[in-house]
């Protein structure tokens, strides 16, 4: 997924760039369906009778990452207005019984037991809250601003759990953008593995990833 480039991009006055959420201005690429049998992930076809659990709209820029639980370019984000200054209209012409949607957050972490980190949207940490000295997968999938500020050596403290369709989108934001599709299925093993860096994150990358 990737932003409109015809449309103006949402810059705030701390200069950091917020995903579109006027419905069109989010353009996903054609979808891939994987399927997963627990331990191995092939490319395959959804079934018609496969109903959606839960999906995630993921963007990258600098050092957030952004997230809401829709198909973003399916669906309005928020209000569906772009322009901060359209608030005000909006609000006048609004039709009766429009409900906005989920808008844009950042990720965020709730600690568990044994010290890991829940990842989700609208938790209380901004960032991991342990990391164990062992684990490499921080630097490769996440932004500096997440990583945690303390290590341990205890085995088995320092994971991180959470909303199924974001860590996938967290696994596919970390491969060069023309890889996901070979990539992302070696990465999503049993135990899960995480490709290695290769180059800087692409700005302004996105995702849109369900699991059914």
């Amino acid at each position: 997924m990737a932003p409109n480039p015809e449309a103006r991009p949402r810059i705030f006055p701390n200069n950091r760039w917020k995903p579109p959420k006027r419905l069109g201005n989010n353009w996903k690429w054609p979808a891939t369906t994987y399927y997963h049998d627990g331990q191995t992930t092939i490319v395959g076809t959804l079934p018609r009778t496969a109903q959606r659990y839960k999906q995630y709209s993921v963007y990258h820029d600098h050092a957030y990452i952004w997230a809401v639980d829709l198909d973003a370019s399916l669906e309005k984000v928020g209000d569906g207005r772009d322009d901060s200054a359209d608030r005000v209209e909006a609000d006048v012409e609004r039709q009766v019984g429009e409900v906005d949607n989920h808008d844009w957050a950042t990720l965020t972490f709730h600690e568990l037991s044994r010290y890991r980190s829940y990842a989700g949207l609208h938790l209380e940490s901004q960032h991991l809250h342990l990391r164990n000295e062992t684990q490499i997968w921080p630097e490769q999938i996440l932004p500096d601003t997440y990583r945690a500020t303390q290590s341990t050596p205890v085995q088995g403290y320092g994971g991180l759990v959470g909303e199924l369709p974001l860590l996938i989108g967290l696994m596919a934001l970390a491969l060069p953008s023309n890889f996901v599709q070979t990539g992302l299925p070696s990465c999503m093993a049993n135990p899960w593995r995480v490709y290695p860096v290769s180059q800087l994150r692409e700005r302004q990358a996105g995702s849109t990833d369900g699991v059914w």
